[in-house]
């Protein structure tokens, strides 16, 4: 799993790519709050 901390437009423009004939990309973003709770804001599917 691959973990990014992200600020700014919350539907940022991926370039992704795959060595595979198909391939699925799942992305969820969440908010977290300086407590520590986290809220999902969007996902999980692109």
């Amino acid at each position: 799993m691959l973990l990014l901390k992200y600020w700014g437009d919350r539907f940022p423009r991926l370039r992704v790519s795959a060595n595979a004939t198909r391939a699925n990309w799942v992305v969820r973003v969440s908010d977290v709050a300086p407590d520590g709770q986290v809220t999902q804001v969007a996902g999980p599917c692109l």
